[in-house]
């Protein structure tokens, strides 16, 4: 894996950050079923850290408006519907097999970090 695309994740820059949240900015809310933005790496770090306040399992798309704190939070700020924030949950936990190219590691290597 290459140390930089990693590093995306782990230790950011401000130059790095600064640009996410200006992609952030520049979204547009896209219709339901309407493929979305590439998540970037701040969002997956959130996701992450979310999934450890939400226990994602319990909803399913159609549910996924009930979900609690701080999912719908995440869901308005990134201009995303909230079962995608779920979704990649599930994807950083490993119970979905769609998850981006460092998610797992991420994953892995910030809960490590965290114990």
């Amino acid at each position: 894996m290459a140390p930089s695309a990693l590093s995306e994740f782990l230790e950011p820059t401000d130059a790095s950050l600064d640009e996410q949240w200006k992609s952030v900015l520049a979204r547009k809310v896209v219709p339901p079923r309407t493929r979305q933005v590439k998540f970037v790496p701040c969002e997956v770090v959130l996701s992450l850290c979310a999934s450890l306040l939400v226990d994602h399992h319990r909803y399913g798309s159609t549910t996924a408006h009930k979900a609690e704190y701080p999912v719908q939070h995440l869901a308005r700020l990134f201009k995303r519907p909230p079962s995608s924030f779920l979704a990649k949950m599930a994807n950083l936990d490993g119970s979905r097999s769609h998850c981006g190219r460092h998610e797992m590691e991420v994953s892995t290597r910030l809960l490590s970090a965290a114990r």
